[in-house]
């Protein structure tokens, strides 16, 4: 694992080596449209995506309960998906604060996948972590990513 920080050194955590790191080309060639500060990696081998999106948090609305936020960004990514379909609510804690999120599939190139998408709200910013993967093999690499939030340190 690779001490990664990010958000001005705000937010660290460690992430695999064997992941590359993405590039401003990697995200426009995925099309997002995210307005804020990102950062991802990726293995190529395993079709596993980890990503990061972190902006401040807002003055209005930013004292509703991080469940709140959850449900409201699973809206929104249920209107952008293909074949969007509802898995699990998730929460944990991440740097010792209240996390919550949600697990979904969805169709690519008729090739099906699965995400975790989970928010949680440090030192007046709101993280949106994610982990992507083909379902198929999704539970084999979804420990690197738990390894992953549990080395976040604020």
């Amino acid at each position: 694992m690779e001490k990664i920080e990010i958000n001005n050194g705000k937010l660290k955590f460690e992430r695999p080596r064997d992941f590359r790191i993405f590039s401003r080309r990697d995200f426009e060639a995925l099309n997002r449209s995210f307005k804020g500060n990102e950062w991802a990696c990726k293995s190529e081998e395993k079709h596993f995506l980890f990503d990061i999106t972190w902006k401040k948090v807002p003055m209005l609305g930013g004292n509703a309960p991080i469940e709140k936020v959850a449900k409201n960004t699973e809206k929104t990514v249920a209107k952008r998906v293909p074949v969007y379909g509802k898995v699990e609510d998730v929460k944990r804690y991440i740097a010792g604060q209240e996390a919550a999120g949600f697990r979904y599939t969805y169709v690519v190139d008729d090739i099906e996948q699965m995400a975790e998408y989970i928010v949680v709200k440090i030192d007046g910013d709101l993280y949106a972590f994610s982990c992507i993967g083909r379902t198929e093999t999704f539970d084999n690499y979804y420990n690197t990513f738990a390894k992953m939030l549990d080395s976040v340190e604020a």
